[in-house]
């Protein structure tokens, strides 16, 4: 070293000082990097939290108002007219409301229902069907693909019973368009994404993209929301 000129012992002196400088800064770079990582995971979490209690609540809204007009429904069990009109104005009555309703025979087919088109459809083979057919009162399904316009739906579904025998189901189909367009102070930052989920493994709802097809919705096999699941 006695060779080196004074300028270059300088800068390899003032190099070495500088060197536990340089390590200390690294070390708090990463340090805040996994505080902020830390405390956006939590924002994370109980921003999910928050969702899954809206939808809960919501789901429980709709199962309560089924009841109620499964129970005047069944006043008028016979009279497929009044059924109708009756449906009709349930849904016509609400600014809010973001989905079809749908009476069905104990057989799965829908005999009344908010669209016309929909009349006549069986469902016998639609998994929530079946759980309510083999005993079950309120279900809510995973993503379906309509039968009739290819629509995505989740339906919510109570089965209406007098006597433990099941007379019909209604059954509201919420449209994935508008899933969370009633979440209140509903605010993503830039950067963040939202997506629900089914237990599927299939794309309910995403912000990023919602104009997904239902075969293009599936996650695949190493997606780590399959974790989660």
């Amino acid at each position: 070293m006695k060779y080196l000129s004074i300028r270059v012992k300088l800068m390899i002196l003032t190099l070495i000082t500088l060197i536990p400088l340089i390590l200390l800064q690294a070390f708090n770079v990463d340090e805040n990097f996994h505080r902020s990582s830390d405390q956006k995971l939590d924002a994370s979490v109980e921003f999910a939290h928050a969702v899954s209690s809206y939808f809960y609540n919501y789901v429980e809204e709709l199962w309560i108002q089924e009841s109620i007009i499964g129970n005047t429904i069944m006043s008028n069990i016979n009279d497929k007219f009044e059924i109708q009109s009756y449906l009709d104005s349930v849904v016509g009555s609400n600014e809010n409301n973001l989905q079809r309703l749908s009476w069905v025979n104990p057989d799965g087919i829908i005999t009344e229902s908010t669209r016309q088109y929909m009349i006549g459809q069986s469902i016998a083979d639609r998994d929530y069907y079946k759980r309510i057919k083999a005993g079950q009162d309120m279900v809510i399904s995973d993503l379906v693909e309509s039968y009739v316009d290819n629509s995505l739906v989740v339906p919510v579904a109570r089965g209406i019973r007098k006597n433990g025998e099941l007379v019909g189901i209604l059954v509201y189909s919420v449209s994935v368009d508008r899933l969370v367009s009633n979440i209140p102070g509903l605010t993503l930052n830039k950067g963040d994404v939202l997506t629900l989920v089914d237990r599927n493994g299939r794309v309910v709802y995403s912000s990023l993209n919602n104009s997904l097809s239902f075969n293009e919705r599936q996650l695949p096999g190493d997606d780590s929301d399959w974790q989660a699941l």
